[in-house]
């Protein structure tokens, strides 16, 4: 389903993209799971007030996912700011002790997705591409790709937790106390050289990395190509004991250059 907000921004619920629609060199944002889920509860909602219980059900426990408030306030606050960005700052409204609704006086049309152009795009506000069955593909098989590492570099961190007095091969802590978990082994000057590439890269989604947070990352050449790299990124939120509790997800498919 597709939903067009303020008559300016489109928001896909398949893909969870939010992209303007009245400029040519649109903003474009790629929302995480969660994030897209509790969007599409306000653009259905025809503004009825959202409980808090309500969505932290809908959103997180129908789904598997551990719900607490501080997710809900996180979550809406990224919400906030991506939809600030985009030029509408005032579409989630708080209702004090009961939750939040969207905001009556801003318009919200369902439309059918074959209105819109389709697009696939890569994080960082990059360009966009015509769809075909090939970009479908790809987008499908770097999603499973993705899923594998991801796996694999939880599995890491939960094992580095567990073996508090070992440091990890592909782990790496940042001057300013980034916790940045390697899928792979790499050697260490490559390690530190990719913390300003993980800089850049949650700086263009608004990101800002801390001791409250984990980064799990790995790139690549492509064996089919050594002209193609595929960046992959899980930008984590991890509670008092270090647990992870919830991760955006992005990956980069691109040209290097040479």
């Amino acid at each position: 389903m597709k939903y067009l907000i303020d008559k300016t921004i489109s928001f896909n619920t398949d893909d969870g993209v939010l992209a303007q629609t009245d400029t040519d060199n649109a903003e474009i944002v790629n929302l995480s799971i969660p994030a897209a889920r509790l969007l599409e509860e306000f653009t259905r909602s025809g503004g009825r007030e959202l409980t808090r219980e309500y969505l932290l059900e809908n959103v997180w426990e129908i789904h598997g996912l551990q719900a607490t408030d501080g997710n809900l306030r996180q979550y809406i606050s990224i919400l906030r700011r991506n939809l600030a960005l985009l030029g509408c700052p005032e579409f989630i409204v708080t209702i004090p002790k009961v939750g939040f609704k969207a905001n009556p006086d801003i318009p919200v049309i369902a439309s059918n997705p074959v209105e819109f152009d389709e697009t696939i795009s890569t994080f960082g506000g990059g360009d966009s591409l015509p769809p075909s069955r090939t970009n479908t593909e790809f987008v499908r098989w770097c999603s499973i790709l993705f899923a594998l590492f991801l796996i694999a570099g939880l599995s890491a961190f939960l094992l580095h937790n567990r073996m508090a007095t070992t440091v990890l091969p592909g782990h790496y802590v940042s001057d300013d106390g980034c916790d940045i978990t390697y899928v792979k082994d790499i050697p260490d000057a490559t390690r530190k050289g990719n913390v300003a590439l993980i800089t850049d890269i949650l700086r263009k989604n608004n990101l800002q990395c801390s001791r409250d947070n984990i980064v799990i990352f790995d790139k690549e050449i492509s064996a089919a190509s050594d002209n193609n790299s595929r960046i992959m990124l899980s930008f984590c939120y991890t509670g008092k004991n270090k647990e992870v509790i919830s991760c955006e997800n992005f990956y980069e498919y691109k040209k290097v250059e040479k």
